[in-house]
């Protein structure tokens, strides 16, 4: 079976499951882990019909989560998910070897001052 195959296995797997954090998943050839984001989790118009009156305008779709997709004979890739920087990132390098790390970063709040980070400075929380 093809890596690329496998991966869009996996990878309809995290979003057709939406497992919870500390979940596992594994096809042949590759395994999904759910780990902590940390994120509003909702849903609102237009994704949801919009609410009658009295009624909540959003409803919870969930925990937020990233995602760490081990490739058998392959790289290990952390998606952080949508999510703010927070400690126990440093968690995911204790029990997985990421060769590579994919982050949602926005030009506020922490995102912002890891992006003024120039490489190979180190992050301090």
């Amino acid at each position: 079976m093809s890596r690329f195959k496998l991966l869009s296995q996996a990878l309809f797997a995290v979003v057709v499951l939406s497992l919870w954090a500390g979940a596992a998943l594994a096809k042949a050839g590759a395994k999904v882990s759910f780990v902590n984001a940390v994120h509003g989790s909702e849903l609102v118009p237009p994704m949801v019909k919009p609410a009658a009156p009295g009624l909540p305008a959003a409803i919870s779709s969930g925990n937020p989560v990233g995602y760490v997709l081990q490739i058998d004979n392959g790289p290990t890739i952390y998606h952080t998910g949508d999510t703010d920087v927070f400690s126990d990132m440093k968690l995911i390098a204790e029990f997985f070897k990421v060769d590579l790390m994919l982050a949602a970063l926005e030009k506020r709040g922490l995102g912002a001052r890891m992006l003024e980070k120039k490489p190979g400075e180190s992050w301090s929380y």
